[in-house]
């Protein structure tokens, strides 16, 4: 008998990440060229993961048309430490000619979000003060000509009224 393979992989670039580090969900489906394939929805959080970016699904045809070959990069990041695993993707597809809805998914993935290294030997510092920035002319010029642009646009107005009620 015939039949047409279907695959779903999702894949990342990296398996340990820093807290709020952003790093890259690739997800692929390969389909029957005549299958109606339904794309899965990427919710913008899930298992303490948020969705940074999202590019558009990609599609490659076989020359011979029979197989469809599509792909999406997500761009994800964490924000509480720990092991967090990505949930499998479930993507749905119905045959040319046929009634019945099939299904393939991803294998779920483990990410490790790893806190910032401290060094606990050195003593705690005080936070910083206030820098005070020196005085510049040139800080102050755009105020300035704004200011005589204001003065120099009254005199006119004021002159103009002048004018008109001498006439």
């Amino acid at each position: 008998s015939y039949s047409q393979s279907t695959s779903a992989t999702a894949t990342i670039d990296t398996n340990a990440i820093t807290i709020g580090e952003q790093f890259k969900l690739q997800l692929n489906f390969s389909h029957p060229g005549k299958a109606n394939a339904v794309w899965p929805i990427v919710p913008d959080t899930f298992s303490l993961m948020e969705v940074v970016q999202r590019m558009p699904i990609d599609t490659l045809k076989e020359s011979s048309g029979s197989e469809l070959k599509r792909s999406q990069s997500i761009i994800l990041t964490s924000f509480d430490s720990g092991f967090h695993v990505i949930p499998p993707f479930v993507f749905t597809y119905r045959l040319e000619g046929d009634t019945n809805l099939y299904s393939a998914s991803t294998e779920p993935l483990l990410i490790t979000v790893n806190t910032i290294p401290i060094d606990t030997t050195r003593a705690i510092k005080d936070i910083k003060g206030q820098v005070s920035i020196p005085f510049s002319w040139q800080d102050a010029l755009p105020y300035i000509f704004g200011l005589a642009i204001a003065v120099l646009l009254a005199f006119l107005i004021y002159r103009f009224i002048k004018m008109r009620k001498a006439n």
